[in-house]
């Protein structure tokens, strides 16, 4: 009982470990990227939506043939349809920038910081005297 209960606190402790270094990522690349901080709701905010307009196309379309109103079929069809095409549009431009400003924000943060510290550290602290046993 005490290991399922250990195990469950390690899993938490896993979890709350990714939730902050996925915060700490975001807050880097809001400070260096301050537009990234509409960007990335609107990129959310877009493939939440595109589901749900996924699923409105057809309704609306049996919603107007059952009805036998050919302009009105016509007319929200298109509506939905350059609708979500805006949608996949915004969203795959955001992305676009997104994905270089993640790039950058680890490559130029994150990782010349590792570098920095690696070089900056003792050999006693970059590999573990057990290893160097073994080795």
């Amino acid at each position: 009982m005490s290991q399922m209960a250990a195990g469950g606190r390690q899993e938490e402790k896993t979890r709350n470990y990714i939730a902050g270094n996925v915060l700490s990522v975001f807050q880097v690349m809001f400070r260096r990227y301050p537009r990234s901080r509409w960007q990335v709701p609107v990129y959310m905010a877009c493939n939440i939506a595109a589901p749900f307009m996924e699923t409105l196309i057809p309704a609306l379309a049996i919603k107007a043939i059952t009805a036998g109103d050919a302009r009105y079929f016509l007319a929200s069809l298109i509506a939905a349809l350059c609708a979500y095409w805006g949608m996949q549009a915004v969203s795959g431009m955001v992305d676009l920038s997104l994905n270089h400003e993640r790039t950058y924000t680890g490559l130029d943060c994150f990782f010349t910081s590792l570098v920095r510290k690696v070089h900056k550290t003792d050999y006693v602290n970059v590999e573990p005297q057990a290893m160097q046993k073994k080795i």
